[in-house]
């Protein structure tokens, strides 16, 4: 009884905001390590197989897949865990003392785990962010969970309270620096902009303050150059410095894009470009077109989103996808859609070689990059982020140096106390001075 209340508690799951009482529940070995302890899985496993309490499929190296249970609803079902009226599924309440040390000891052993992995300074960081306090039952949490609930975009209208909860309650915890981009990764940097309104710092009512760059994905593409590959990426640096090299970084254009990129009005730009090569009714075409190729960006088809916010979308499609040749689709060689190089035909009208620049760099083949074939579009997705992360590095360890202990990374930004704003503003200017990027970003804040 203690197992099978602790297991809905650990793999509880809203997927259309109720409870299948008939369905198989998926459970992940952490699950089983959890509850009885690594050297006993394997004892409590044989035994619950053997009276069919759970089924197990084994891991298999060649899918890449690990071993799975999951427990039968006939097993749970006699068990009366849950109110199946509710419209939502609420917590079962674990009384057990075992199964609450076991808990406890759980995820102490595990952000122990994560921390010995992270690189500084988030390993001064990590422990820092485990007091931040989550304030999903104040009065201002309801207006904003509200305007969630009530977006149609959102399917599972109670996907955002149970996320809230689970960080909360330290349910969901994880902290780790990624292979790809070096980014860190938080419970928090997935959260929505709408719900870091309600998290807070240890003794402190306000709101935290964003430090924001204005057009940030643009203006780190814009400083990509042979001085920060070298000094950050040194690792793809021989096979790009022939691009770096080019006669693409030193055209006008390229010192236009920069500029815009520098100023924070790149979009701006952008959007003049759409109604200039598309039309005026860019915003619809673009719609169909998605429609008519079956390319599925929910951002792009969100009815409510602004034309600002959706041209960003599509300037990311220029950045971030390929852009020209084929494609694969189910599983033939086609052109590249017309939803696709439409952009690319504004994009490189206005910034021949800035497009240049960016293609030449996904032709390449970069061994640091685990896609592996020649002329892969996450190239500089690559470059890019590990020149955002080292320059955010930088500026998290000047932070701590100058006081500012209070401080969440969300990528290319962070989230401070108010009152540190004004001085964690001027600290990451001062970084990328230091760095040698050849522009200085505009700031919010």
């Amino acid at each position: 009884m203690v197992f099978f209340k602790f297991l809905y508690n650990r793999t509880r799951g809203i997927s259309d905001g109720r409870i299948n009482a008939d369905a198989f529940v998926q459970m992940h070995w952490q699950h089983m390590e959890e509850l009885f302890s690594a050297n006993k899985i394997k004892a409590y496993r044989d035994f619950m197989v053997e009276h069919e309490l759970i089924e197990v499929q084994n891991a298999h190296a060649f899918s890449k897949t690990s071993t799975r249970y999951r427990v039968h609803p006939r097993c749970t079902r006699p068990l009366d865990l849950f109110d199946f009226s509710a419209p939502a599924y609420t917590r079962v309440a674990v009384t057990s003392p075992r199964a609450i040390r076991a808990n406890q000891a759980y995820k102490q052993f595990k952000f122990e785990e994560m921390l010995s992995r992270l690189p500084a300074p988030y390993n001064v960081l990590a422990p820092l962010m485990r007091h931040i306090e989550v304030v999903n039952d104040a009065p201002e949490a309801r207006a904003i969970l509200d305007a969630l609930h009530n977006n149609p975009k959102y399917k599972d209208k109670y996907e955002f309270d149970a996320q809230l909860e689970a960080i909360k309650s330290r349910e969901t915890e994880y902290y780790f620096a990624c292979n790809f981009g070096r980014r860190f990764h938080s419970q928090y940097t997935s959260l929505k902009k709408e719900l870091r309104q309600l998290l807070r710092f240890p003794g402190c009512n306000e709101v935290m303050a964003e430090l924001d760059i204005v057009n940030s994905q643009p203006w780190i593409t814009s400083i990509v150059d042979e001085a920060l590959v070298k000094k950050y990426v040194p690792e793809a640096y021989e096979e790009v410095k022939h691009i770096l090299n080019s006669a693409y970084t030193k055209a006008a254009d390229f010192n236009a894009y920069r500029l815009l990129c520098a100023n924070g009005t790149v979009y701006e730009r952008w959007m003049e470009l759409l109604v200039e090569h598309i039309g005026d009714d860019w915003r619809a075409q673009i719609i169909a077109l998605d429609a008519e190729y079956n390319y599925e960006d929910s951002d792009a088809q969100d009815v409510e989103i602004d034309d600002r916010s959706l041209s960003k979308i599509l300037f990311f499609r220029v950045i971030f996808a390929k852009q020209e040749g084929t494609v694969m689709k189910n599983g033939k060689t086609a052109k590249l859609p017309e939803n696709f190089s439409i952009l690319n035909d504004a994009f490189k009208a206005e910034w021949p070689s800035v497009w240049q620049f960016f293609a030449a760099i996904k032709k390449t083949r970069l061994t640091c990059n685990n896609s592996k074939k020649e002329g892969a579009h996450s190239n500089l997705a690559l470059l890019m982020q590990r020149i955002e992360s080292s320059i955010m590095q930088a500026f998290l360890i000047k932070c701590l140096e100058n006081g500012i202990n209070d401080i969440v990374p969300i990528y290319d930004g962070a989230l401070v106390k108010q009152a540190d704003l004004a001085f964690a503003k001027e600290l990451f200017l001062e970084v990328v001075q230091e760095s040698g990027a050849q522009t200085e970003p505009r700031v919010k804040g």
